[in-house]
């Protein structure tokens, strides 16, 4: 079994919008940074990726061009890849109202 792990920061940048609210809202300060986490675990037959996204949401337009640019770029197929998101009110804006 092989397993590997990486994170980068996404934290936003101050003065960015803030989603989850019905009004508009704006990033004044940042408490803890945020992160997108990912862990990949390969026995030599077939791998798997596990990806937490520290946003309120990911529009599955997102999902689905994360899913085709792994599967490209590691060849782990597309539904080998879990991909969710941590629903953090704090993150930045990765989606807007009622995207698909």
């Amino acid at each position: 079994m092989f397993a590997g792990f990486s994170e980068t920061d996404i934290t936003p940048s101050l003065g960015m919008e803030q989603p989850g609210n019905y009004l508009k809202a704006y990033i004044d300060r940042i408490h803890d940074p945020l992160k997108v986490r990912a862990g990949v675990f390969d026995d030599g037959r077939k791998a798997v990726a596990l990806v937490g996204v520290d946003t309120c949401v990911i529009p599955r337009r997102t999902v689905v061009e994360a899913r085709r640019q792994i599967r490209e770029r590691c060849g782990i197929p597309d539904h080998h890849v879990l991909i969710g998101a941590s629903h953090t009110h704090a993150g930045g804006p990765l989606f807007g109202f009622f995207e698909d």
